[in-house]
């Protein structure tokens, strides 16, 4: 009697154990609704997957650079997971940010000796870039990148890394630091 008691007993131990533990997401669920958002720019909803919310970077680029994420494509190579961190491999395929501004660039070299202010200039700039970004003929990129991500309350968060930035926006941040010098 008492074998079936402490059998009973540890049937019950098992099955409120089973309906009570919180079960984790994969963290592809959360590399998917991150792709699904900047793929509908909405950049704050993308912004709140990663660990730290503060960083504007793919508001800014998104909104700099209009459609820079609408050839956006990526493929999960690669996921690992240990404990509360976790890697995922992604080849990500954008536009080739530093070939457009190459061709925006070899172009610009003849506007400044046009008779036209600094204000037009920079508007004529930006509109070329977000035009030539969005042409059917766009040069494309394909980057592998490995985002990490973290484990906080039972949900994973992103860590915006640069690598992790740079390839999502086919160079724009080696193209800052490299060409422009900014960090």
């Amino acid at each position: 009697m008492k074998k079936l008691v402490l059998c009973f007993f540890i049937l019950i131990m098992i099955f409120v154990s089973a309906c009570f533990t919180e079960q984790v997401p994969p963290p592809g669920e959360t590399v998917e609704a991150f792709f699904a958002h900047i793929q509908a720019e909405e950049y704050f909803e993308a912004n709140q997957l990663f660990l730290n919310e503060s960083t504007t970077f793919l508001y800014e680029v998104g909104m700099e650079y209009s459609g820079i994420f609408q050839n956006l494509s990526y493929e999960n190579i690669l996921e690992y997971v240990d404990d509360d961190r976790a890697y995922v491999r992604l080849s990500i395929s954008t536009v080739d940010f530093a070939k457009v501004m190459e061709s925006v660039i070899s172009d610009a070299f003849f506007w400044v000796f046009r008779e036209i202010s600094v204000d037009e200039l920079y508007e004529l700039i930006k509109d070329t870039l977000i035009d030539r970004i969005a042409a059917d003929d766009v040069t494309m990129t394909e980057n592998e990148v490995l985002m990490k991500l973290e484990l906080v309350n039972g949900e994973w968060r992103i860590l915006p890394e640069d690598e992790l930035l740079d390839g999502l926006s086919g160079g724009v941040l080696s193209f800052r630091e490299y060409v422009l010098g900014w960090e």
